[in-house]
């Protein structure tokens, strides 16, 4: 109860006289009761009354969870054969476009690999000359079965071995089919996948970086999404399509917006909690993957009657209203309310649509009913 009431309320009612306790059984089954208040009262209390409005309402369902990308998006670029950096020409926070070189390394081992496969390619055009020489050398029954199978098995042997050598070269980002003796190449470039943000650059001019160690991380943030954890007891009112409003901890006021794409299927048996992903609404340069978001899911909006939140008067496990009977007259009624929305509460029983309740001074009147009945 506030004390600053409790403190003036003897006063009012000295002043004005004590509120009049009307017993009123007009709701059978309620717990209510009605208290009559003099008009100097109702002045001194600043009481203002409104109708219970039939609206539509959404219930919702607050929960926390990060900002993401899908792992299509983000990538760790690390050289495909281990080599030594020699150019870094990006740096963290950087946009970049598709096939833009990012960094350059180098490494005996890129001439070597290359070298390789223009001799398995020549040993290759031998092999396939031998055998078109032992095919026909075989239908002309002027060699041995033997000579062809095994031109046949070299042929095979070569083909598997240039197939190997061109597919690690596409990796290094070299053609192939264009390679000649005197376009060998010491040096491998790093290339965007995919148009996007440098993350993140962990490498120097000179180290030597292997195949298993990042040195840039991208990130495409046109894909973002927010992967929220909820509760298994709140998983019955999530639906694919519902709309999310969140916020990122720490960082103003700022509401966005999205929608659930994606309920997850299993249930995390230590926190009792599915993951459920939503898209993001429009491009936002500030947000990041990885910032803290509180959200709430919203449900399809339902009608029903509804009262402002400040309205409701809480004492023990149960909720109040206080309906005007006439001009000053105050019916203390129970309430069942349901879910709370952008300051609207819906009540599920006690009140009708039409009635008029107190929405501001409230307190005012709890206040006047307990001293009114606990002294009557």
């Amino acid at each position: 109860m506030n004390k600053f009431l409790l403190y003036i309320l003897p006063v009012v009612l000295f002043a004005c006289g004590d509120p009049e306790p009307v017993s009123d059984k007009a709701d059978a089954g309620s717990v209510s009761d009605t208290i009559l208040l003099s008009q100097a009262q109702q002045d001194a209390s600043g009481l203002q009354t409104a109708v219970v409005l039939l609206e539509k309402i959404s219930s919702t369902v607050r929960c926390n969870g990060v900002i993401d990308v899908p792992p299509q998006y983000l990538a760790d670029l690390n050289p495909p054969l281990p080599g030594y950096l020699v150019d870094i020409l990006v740096k963290g926070g950087e946009s970049v476009r598709k096939g833009q070189v990012l960094a350059i390394l180098e490494h005996p081992d890129y001439v070597e690999l290359q070298r390789r496969y223009l001799e398995t390619r020549s040993q290759l055009v031998y092999a396939e000359k031998d055998f078109k020489r032992q095919q026909s050398l075989y239908k002309d029954e002027a060699t041995a079965a033997k000579s062809f199978e095994k031109a046949e098995a070299d042929l095979k042997m070569q083909q598997a071995a240039a197939a190997s050598l061109a597919a690690q070269l596409k990796r290094l980002g070299i053609d192939a089919d264009k390679l000649t003796p005197d376009k060998l190449s010491a040096t491998v470039q790093l290339k965007a996948p995919f148009s996007g943000f440098v993350v993140r650059v962990d490498g120097a001019i000179g180290r030597y970086v292997g195949s298993d160690r990042p040195v840039i991380q991208l990130v495409n943030k046109e894909h973002l999404h927010i992967e929220l954890e909820v509760f298994e007891q709140d998983l019955e009112s999530i639906k694919i399509g519902q709309h999310i409003r969140f916020t990122v901890l720490n960082a103003g006021s700022r509401t966005y917006t999205g929608d659930v794409f994606l309920i997850g299927p299993t249930i995390d048996l230590e926190k009792r909690t599915t993951n459920i992903h939503g898209h993001v609404d429009g491009h936002h340069d500030f947000l990041r993957p990885g910032m803290f978001v509180q959200a709430v899911i919203e449900s399809a909006p339902v009608e029903t009657t509804t009262v402002p939140e400040g309205a409701l008067i809480r004492s023990g496990e149960q909720f109040f209203v206080f309906r005007e009977l006439s001009k000053g007259r105050y019916l203390r009624l129970a309430v069942e309310p349901g879910v709370t929305n952008q300051g609207r509460t819906a009540i599920r029983q006690g009140l009708a649509t039409g009635d008029r309740i107190a929405t501001i001074g409230v307190q005012f009147l709890e206040a006047s009913y307990q001293q009114a009945f606990e002294t009557e």
